[in-house]
């Protein structure tokens, strides 16, 4: 199988070869400075640390201050062959974190950006090593441009040149004819990067997109809603284990017709109004165990304020987890923790509950990707091209599963 390591090796072998003949070697580059300021002040998607944290940038501050050094190297090997190598010193001081300040391996602070020899046998032109392969040339949209990934730490504003993420690949081509030219690349598999997506979430990163937000954020996303849920559901679980919705040793199994919004939208236990009673056991837990309270960080509930009154209840219009699921019965509950609906539910399935996990599952280094492409021109001056690339997609996509404890 094809592998990355192989095509870096043969890379560095073919200048380090015994024989090899290393002409002059040419050297130029750059030293840059990014900066960038919010306009006005506010925050950014996933910022907030919790439902009530409003804190956030003021206009004028600095979202970006990125310095970079590139260097561009060329030279010869021997007669009939090149290389080249792109070195990129960067580092951003307002970078969320390590992601995004300096040096991480195929992003746009990738320090070694290019390093490929080039070469011609029989006929065809071969370029090994890592770079960069363009198919198509439309002008600010990448319709065949789908070899090589993309960084979006700034989404759609730096060139495509830059945004490109190199990899490793061997192309060769030839060509065929006076106007024909055939292409075949064989390429490292390497995804998109997406900000948000990576394992610590990239919270106050500019550049989250909300549906990211809605997986990884930590107060809307799944990854920590769905513990937030589970903890309220013991709550309710332990309290109908203990009596307070009358004898229920079952816990929430019985109240199957009871919905989220039929307890919420009516006057509840206290009388003061459902949605109330709702907020209040969703943020502070119910004794033995206050701990199990959201504490207002994750968007169970539309809240205005710290105390249990301060809160919204417009399931027509959700801004919450529970409006969401306003028609979802007590029942269901259940389901989010240990109980399993069968004879007697004890105070220990009530409290035990959901967990998640963030896993990435991407292809092994053995695989890779394969392309073909033949390109010409008509007598009339239109050109054409014919692409076919057999590869892994770029993107990511995201699986929510459900586990029980045993599988």
């Amino acid at each position: 199988m094809f592998k990355r390591s192989l095509i870096n090796r043969a890379v560095f072998g073919a200048l380090l070869l015994p024989g090899t003949v290393l002409a002059e070697v040419e050297v130029s580059g750059y030293i840059k400075n990014e900066t960038s300021v919010f306009t006005s002040s506010g925050q950014v998607t996933g910022e907030a640390k919790t439902m009530l944290d409003d804190s956030g940038h003021d206009s004028g501050d600095l979202l970006k201050f990125e310095n970079s050094a590139r260097m561009f190297v060329n030279g010869d090997l021997g007669e009939n062959s090149s290389w080249h190598a792109e070195i990129n010193a960067i580092y951003d001081t307002e970078g969320v974190n390590s992601d995004y300040k300096g040096h991480v391996n195929y992003t746009q602070h990738d320090w070694l950006r290019e390093l490929y020899a080039d070469t011609s046998f029989g006929g065809w032109d071969f370029r090994l090593g890592k770079q960069q392969v363009v198919w198509g040339t439309a002008d600010g949209i990448k319709l065949l441009d789908i070899i090589n990934p993309t960084d979006y730490r700034e989404l759609v504003q730096n060139t495509m040149e830059d945004s490109r993420i190199p990899i490793w690949m061997l192309k060769a081509e030839r060509n065929v004819g006076d106007t024909g030219n055939v292409q075949f690349i064989v390429s490292q598999v390497e995804e998109n990067k997406i900000p948000g997506l990576n394992k610590n979430g990239d919270s106050g990163h500019p550049f989250i997109m909300k549906g990211v937000d809605t997986i990884t954020g930590r107060v809307n996303g799944f990854r920590s809603i769905a513990p937030a849920l589970s903890n309220v559901a013991a709550s309710f679980n332990f309290n109908a284990v203990a009596g307070a919705f009358g004898v229920s040793p079952g816990g929430l199994t019985p109240f199957g017709g009871l919905t989220v919004n039929g307890f919420a939208g009516g006057g509840g236990l206290s009388g003061f109004g459902g949605q109330i009673d709702l907020n209040g056991i969703a943020q502070g837990g119910t004794m033995p165990q206050p701990e199990l309270g959201n504490a207002n960080v994750t968007n169970l509930m539309d809240v205005t304020g710290p105390t249990p009154a301060e809160v919204n209840w417009n399931p027509a219009k959700p801004q919450s987890a529970f409006e969401y699921m306003s028609a979802a019965t007590f029942a269901t509950f259940n389901t989010f923790t240990g109980c399993s609906g069968v004879g007697a539910c004890t105070a220990a399935d009530s409290f035990s509950g959901i967990t998640t996990r963030w896993k990435k599952d991407y292809p092994d280094d053995t695989d890779a990707n394969f392309g073909l492409r033949y390109k010409g021109n008509l007598e009339n001056g239109l050109n054409y091209s014919v692409n076919y690339f057999y590869h892994y997609g770029a993107n990511p996509y995201v699986n929510l599963s459900w586990h029980d404890p045993t599988t």
